[in-house]
């Protein structure tokens, strides 16, 4: 049984014993139409039309064109699926906006031979990964808030770069 993005993010929270609250779950997704492949270079690509089940596959399309030889493609749908599940549904620290940065850098280094020269396809792997998880797990919230509540990490990092050192 496939679920819808916001079946999945329900379903999530009631494990978790939380209150899903959607904030988009009406929205119509009229202007993407997925009949022809996407575009994932272009700067102006309109991720936030995508589902998340999209952008999991366009993160698939990134890794494979710089993935190391050894590296299977299921391994990448299995890493990409992972990244995407595991980012909070918070308002904009998410998956859509680790694909985000990591669309932007892959569009720079698709664009730029001055950049190509530098960074490597396995390095352009490495990046991609970094940018697409770089906000995993975050809570939503900023270090002032952390350290105001006295979260638990506020307290062991001593109110310093709570978030990095979650």
């Amino acid at each position: 049984m496939k679920l819808s993005d916001v079946e999945a993010f329900k379903l999530k929270f009631a494990r978790k014993n939380k209150k899903f609250v959607p904030i988009c779950e009406k929205m119509v997704l009229s202007s993407f139409s997925t009949d022809k492949p996407a575009d994932i270079s272009d700067v102006n690509y309109p991720y936030f039309n995508c589902t998340n089940n999209q952008l999991v596959a366009y993160t698939v399309q990134m890794f494979m064109e710089t993935k190391p030889k050894h590296v299977s493609e299921q391994t990448i749908k299995d890493i990409s699926y992972t990244i995407a599940i595991n980012y909070n549904i918070v308002p904009y620290h998410n998956f859509t906006h680790g694909f985000s940065v990591a669309q932007f850098f892959y569009y720079m280094w698709k664009t730029s031979e001055s950049l190509k020269k530098w960074v490597s396809d396995e390095d352009m792997f490495i990046i991609t990964m970094a940018c697409i998880g770089h906000d995993l797990r975050h809570p939503g919230k900023n270090n002032g808030y952390q350290t105001a509540r006295r979260n638990d990490c506020a307290l062991v990092s001593f109110d310093n770069s709570v978030l990095e050192s979650m």
